[in-house]
């Protein structure tokens, strides 16, 4: 089984798009909806500029981008899509949200389904299970995905959207992801480390020159793990004088890259290369 486990300097994934932000307060709108099969439930929760200026409609684009890029990858383990991009237009919010809506849940309940009948022939065709394995399988708890997406921060230089959401596909396979912390009109802002108790957080001590970063940095994790192959997100991140902390190089790598044929409980080490 594969698990997402999260480890790093700050908190999630980040991704940016720049723009110039405009005076005054962004006004935006948000879409709540959930579903539920007897397999797997997923939730929306989803606020969007709702301004029909030209900087709402590129953040709004923006978004939607990342939108698709998530929703329409949800449950692939190799960034594989499952339906294609919204051809409506990009300002039809609700639209494009019940379109990836509605296609994300289908996704999401089919495979729920069909891991449902995979262990029903397991349980039924299985001679050497006991009473409390069959009991484990049969009990196992639904799929479900929670999809969120707000307004974070703003000001009269910049407006931050956070994207975070939850999957849980049966086992060990599932966890916290998202596209983080995106940015509009400047640097990448994240919430500060330690804001998630399932996320280890290293903090330096304050630097005491400036520091100038450029190019790949590199990174070496050593790690143990109970499962056959285990993936780990780090990001490296800095605290400005204005007291807020923005990405400066982030990555995700699994123990199986370095070390084929992973025994679970053994020791090993991932490298890591943070492109700029």
């Amino acid at each position: 089984m594969k698990r997402l486990m999260f480890c790093g300097l700050a908190a999630l994934a980040l991704a940016a798009v720049s723009c110039n932000v405009a005076h005054g307060p962004m006004e935006t709108e948000t879409f709540h909806w959930a579903d539920s099969t007897a397999y797997a439930y997923m939730t929306l929760d989803a606020e969007m500029p709702s301004g029909k200026d030209k900087v709402a409609s590129e953040v709004r684009r923006g978004l939607a981008d990342v939108v698709d890029d998530i929703l329409s990858k949800v449950t692939s383990y190799e960034n594989e899509r499952f339906f294609g991009p919204f051809t409506g237009s990009p300002d039809d919010v609700q639209g494009m949200l019940s379109y990836y809506r509605d296609s994300s849940f289908a996704q999401i309940a089919r495979m729920a389904q069909a891991d449902a009948e995979e262990r029903a022939r397991y349980i039924s065709e299985s001679t050497d299970l006991s009473e409390e394995e069959k009991q484990y399988l049969e009990d196992y708890p639904r799929w479900g995905y929670e999809f969120g997406l707000k307004k974070l921060d703003e000001n009269d230089r910049y407006v931050v959207f956070q994207s975070m959401d939850y999957i849980y596909m049966g086992g060990a396979h599932g966890g916290v992801t998202g596209a983080g912390c995106l940015t509009f009109g400047g640097l990448r802002a994240q919430p500060e480390p330690g804001f998630r108790k399932d996320v280890l957080s290293f903090v330096s001590a304050p630097l005491e020159r400036q520091l100038d970063v450029r190019g790949q940095m590199k990174l070496r994790l050593a790690v143990t793990s109970d499962c056959d192959d285990t993936a780990f997100y780090v990001r490296v991140s800095v605290r400005k004088a204005d007291g807020k902390w923005y990405t400066l190089r982030d990555d995700i790598k699994s123990i199986s890259w370095d070390t084929p044929n992973y025994v679970p409980g053994a020791a090993a080490t991932i490298d890591y290369a943070l492109s700029d």
